[in-house]
């Protein structure tokens, strides 16, 4: 289990890889290219990747048999839940 330990934190990883793609951006212009209805795009491809996201975290929270918000939680936060 060690191996799959992280080595690398994920906030350092993202700023190593959008220094890299701005740098690429800067020294590469001409790689740069339109694309009609890009904000279009943009929005279906984020709409996707939420709900995508949404139910991914439905599927596994149903396949650990685990409730969304188990008793002990609500014990703690809501007292008429628990008499």
């Amino acid at each position: 289990m060690q191996a799959l330990e992280l080595k690398v934190p994920p906030v350092a990883f993202s700023v190593v890889f959008a220094v890299a793609m701005w740098a690429a951006s800067t020294i590469y212009p001409e790689a740069s290219f339109a694309l009609p209805g890009n904000s279009v795009v943009a929005c279906a491809f984020a709409c996707i990747g939420a709900g995508l996201a949404f139910m991914l975290t439905g599927w596994a929270t149903y396949l650990a048999n685990a409730a969304a918000l188990p008793k002990e939680y609500l014990c703690r936060r809501i007292s008429r839940v628990c008499s």
